[in-house]
């Protein structure tokens, strides 16, 4: 925030909240507060988005752990639809609870390789419902005026995308080959899944049955709406986010095969088809975050829920994604770049370049307000004066 009563640091925007963290910290150590009600688990993952955006990546994994062991031990992960346990509005806090703490497992398993702590097939909840707050009593669940946009729609077809994601990140990292190494034939069950065809068609799927409201289209750019604005920019980054990681499966998996000797030496159909789907989710991505800060709302792409009652939609807690994605996609554009190695993928370089660029800019402004923003920015920066002189 802006406003200088929340810093330790009037002066430093980088400070907002760190007293309050430090106050959490302390109360933590309490007899009571590994109690695993909803509360502490909100209070966990909100604190584990702020240590990540810190740069406290090994404290803010730590509290998401955290917040995963502790919606087991509630039982969030499991189905209470055939049970009379709950009202109806603690039941969808409930769901959307859990499915706040699988998206972040999922971004920060993508983000940084670290492997994911729950996955679906533990799990039997069934997704929130696409009803918005206002629809939902204790006693009754109403159905909204016909043509009423749903806003929680938007934030079911951005879970949609991670459970497709969760499928990507199984996909172990590729070997080169050898018939000799265990490892190697220990882990045959996942060969022929690196091109993750299924995944892209789920990824279909889930755009198809976006709303033409939340969709990326011309009529949502030029919305005044902020929330319309903000969730489809969102909702078409994540899915691009998705869609860029799995063609670098293919990439990664084309290489080693190259290196290996497998398919000659040379830079086969495949590989030069995932790399141009590579560039092009990146700079999707980078553009799109690059249209939301012409606009001003860098750190207003809106997540909803994480309250009790009402179940009203908050200030975003999610913003930490935009630097990993925008990172993500420079490490991406770094890849397509140095990997040029034939006349028809010398297109790319101009257009990668300018994007790289752009990347780098928009997580320098980040920094004012996530030291991650700054750490990302500077480490690309050096990376690309070292390898892409051009």
């Amino acid at each position: 925030m802006d406003d200088p009563r929340v810093r330790a640091d009037p002066a430093d925007s980088i400070s907002a909240g760190t007293q309050w963290f430090d106050l959490l910290n302390r109360l933590r150590t309490l007899p009571i507060s590994d109690r695993p009600t909803l509360y502490t688990i909100q209070a966990s993952l909100i604190a584990a988005v702020y240590a990540i955006g810190l740069g406290r990546l090994s404290k803010g994994a730590a509290l998401l752990s955290e917040a995963v062991t502790m919606s087991i031990d509630a039982g969030l992960h499991r189905s209470s639809d055939t049970y009379d346990l709950f009202d109806h509005i603690e039941e969808e806090v409930r769901k959307r609870t859990f499915w706040c703490v699988y998206i972040w497992d999922k971004q920060l398993s993508a983000h940084f390789g670290r492997p994911a702590v729950i996955r679906l097939r533990d799990c039997d909840i069934s997704e929130p419902l696409p009803i918005d707050d206002e629809f939902i009593t204790r006693e009754t669940i109403t159905t909204p005026p016909a043509g009423t946009p749903c806003r929680m729609g938007a934030f079911l077809h951005v879970l949609r995308t991670m459970i497709v994601l969760e499928r990507v990140l199984d996909v172990p990292a590729p070997r080169v080959p050898d018939s000799d190494s265990f490892l190697y034939r220990a882990s045959a069950k996942y060969r022929g899944y690196e091109d993750l065809r299924e995944e892209e068609l789920l990824l279909d799927e889930n755009q198809r049955s976006i709303p033409t409201y939340w969709g990326h289209n011309s009529e949502t750019l030029q919305s005044e709406d902020t929330i319309r604005f903000t969730q489809a920019e969102r909702l078409h980054c994540v899915e691009n986010f998705v869609r860029m990681l799995i063609y670098r499966h293919r990439f990664a998996h084309s290489a080693a095969e190259r290196i290996s000797g497998a398919t000659g030496g040379e830079q086969n159909e495949h590989e030069q088809q995932a790399l141009f789907g590579a560039h092009q989710t990146a700079l999707e991505i980078i553009t799109t975050h690059l249209s939301v800060a012409g606009k001003g709302l860098m750190t207003y792409c809106k997540s909803f829920l994480l309250s009790q009652r009402p179940l009203s939609h908050q200030r975003d807690i999610d913003g930490v994604h935009v630097i990993h994605q925008l990172t993500q996609a420079g490490r991406t554009l770094v890849a397509v770049l140095l990997n040029c190695k034939t006349e028809s993928l010398q297109s790319l370089i101009p257009s990668g370049l300018d994007a790289l660029r752009s990347c780098v800019g928009l997580l320098r402004r980040f920094s004012s307000r996530y030291v991650c923003g700054l750490r990302s920015g500077d480490m690309m920066e050096e990376f690309c004066r070292r390898t892409c002189p051009r």
